[in-house]
This record gives C-alpha cells, structure tokens and sequence, in this order.
C-alpha cells in the first residue's frame, strides 16, 4: 500500500471523504437543514473551528445538485476577511462567488 492510498485525520481543513481522510457521515450530522432548504428557510451554521463545517457545506451542495431540483452554490467569504474597507472586501467576495459559477 503506498502513502497515497493510506487515510489519515485531517486537521488542516475540509475533509475529503473519497478515501483520503477518515471522516464521520457529514450530511447526517445536521438534522433540519433538508427540510429548511426545501421550506426556502433560512439557517445558520454555527460551530467550533475544526467540526466539519465546510465539508458538511460542501457535502450538502453536492447533494442538492445532484439532484437536479435546485442549484448550490458553494463559495467561502474568507475571501474578503482582514479588510475593514466595505467596497475591496465585497469585490473579493463577487470575485470569488463568479469565479465559483
């Protein structure tokens, strides 16, 4: 077995569950969220840093895509952090979320 196909815990940031990191199913640990998105709810995700966020978001925007219904769009607003002038953050943030598209 070479290191490639060895998992490991990752703690750097998203997890990849298809065979590179040991991860817990992401999607069933948030219970709600289906039914708000399908009741055009809002929600918040609010959690520790290192709990699965981002790859609860990005495993909850893959599903909805594949099933072809909706669209999701994934795109992080770190993009814009650390700028205390509005106008720079908030063209960073439309970069980044055309750049996504």
């Amino acid at each position: 077995m070479s290191l490639s196909t060895i998992k490991s815990f990752d703690l750097a940031g998203p997890g990849n569950p298809a065979g590179y990191h040991y991860m817990s199913p992401v999607l069933f640990r948030q219970t709600g969220v289906k039914e708000m998105i399908e009741g055009n709810l809002y929600f918040t995700l609010r959690a520790p840093r290192q709990s699965g966020k981002t790859s609860f978001l990005r495993a909850m925007t893959d599903r909805i895509n594949s099933r072809g219904q909706m669209y999701a769009l994934y795109c992080s607003m770190e993009t814009g952090q650390g700028l205390t002038d509005v106008e720079p953050a908030m063209t960073r943030i439309a970069v980044a979320i055309n750049t996504a598209v």
